[in-house]
């Protein structure tokens, strides 16, 4: 590398020149003969050509001045024709502008009319309200006073079934004692019965089974009975059930007339139509109860006239085990005798 940097110093500088110079004839004399190398090479060619390379110079030159000179005028027009559309976009501008204050007027009024309109309308809507007000205040208070009168029934109709089953409450205990005396007074019997057995045992054998037979048929009996308490205890309970279901139904049925009364104010005329339906329906439904009451008294009366119709069976069926031990005696004795 240092052995030809030291070469290309020492080269004059005309030599080089006259390589440079030469390549702007050798170059299209290359593309003329289409790569070939067929043209002499030389000094004389070389001042040829730096002469039309001079010539071509000036005539570039002179091209370069001439297109300068046409870019500069088009550039002036271009300036003014910049300058007249900024001039014409300002007159639309200042036009646009003008336009928007008169539409913003415009709205303005617009808005102020109906600024008065609707304050217009808000006190004509207070004063819709303000009556509408006093309307349901009034409406109001004739709820309050028919809420109150039904409270009262309400009230007084509770009492009323506290009362029935306070009644029913004694008769069950009624009912009670005079099972505990009939039970009683059987033992009072079995006891009796166990000391005739005791005397008679050889004798009354085939009697004591038949005996077992009747106490076995009374202790079903008995279950019986307890059962029909039982069963009536639950229709009791059904009954109170009942009229607890009915309680809420009423409960229910009220909220719903009051959110219709809220709701529907134009209505008040079909609601008023509605709750007398209503009414009839529960009086239709109390005087179903009260028939349903009516029944099942008259089935615990039956019940009760059946009981009695058993008791008088037993004793008639003691009696006649009573004679028919008297007379068994009476047998024993005159074979004895």
């Amino acid at each position: 590398m240092n052995e030809w940097t030291k070469a290309w110093k020492d080269l004059e500088q005309t030599r080089i020149q006259a390589w440079i110079r030469r390549i702007m004839n050798h170059i299209p004399e290359v593309i003329r003969l289409k790569g070939g190398n067929e043209y002499c090479e030389g000094q004389q060619q070389e001042s040829q050509t730096e002469e039309q390379w001079e010539d071509k110079q000036e005539e570039q030159q002179q091209q370069w001045r001439w297109r300068q000179q046409q870019q500069r005028r088009q550039q002036q027009q271009r300036q003014r024709q910049q300058q007249e559309e900024q001039q014409e976009e300002q007159q639309q501008q200042q036009q646009r502008q003008q336009r928007q204050e008169q539409q913003e007027q415009q709205q303005q009024q617009q808005q102020w009319q109906e600024q008065r309109e609707e304050d217009q309308q808000q006190q004509q809507q207070q004063q819709r309200q303000q009556e509408e007000q006093r309307e349901e205040q009034q409406q109001q208070q004739q709820r309050r006073q028919r809420r109150q009168q039904q409270r009262e029934e309400d009230q007084q109709q509770q009492q009323q079934r506290r009362q029935w089953r306070q009644q029913q409450e004694e008769q069950q205990e009624e009912q009670q004692q005079q099972q505990w005396e009939e039970d009683q007074q059987q033992q009072q019997q079995q006891q009796r019965q166990q000391q005739e057995q005791q005397q008679e045992r050889q004798q009354e054998e085939e009697q004591q089974q038949q005996q077992q037979q009747q106490q076995q048929q009374r202790r079903q009996r008995r279950q019986r009975q307890q059962r029909q308490q039982w069963q009536q205890q639950q229709e009791e309970q059904q009954e109170e059930q009942q009229e607890g279901q009915q309680q809420q139904q009423q409960q229910q049925r009220r909220q719903r007339r009051q959110q219709q009364e809220e709701q529907q104010e134009e209505g008040e005329q079909q609601r008023q139509r509605q709750q007398q339906q209503e009414e009839q329906q529960q009086q239709q439904q109390r005087q179903q109860q009260q028939q349903q009451r009516t029944q099942r008294q008259q089935q615990r009366e039956q019940r009760q006239q059946q009981r009695e119709q058993q008791q008088q069976q037993r004793e008639q069926q003691q009696q006649q085990q009573r004679k028919k031990r008297q007379w068994q005696r009476r047998e024993w004795q005159q074979q004895q005798e």
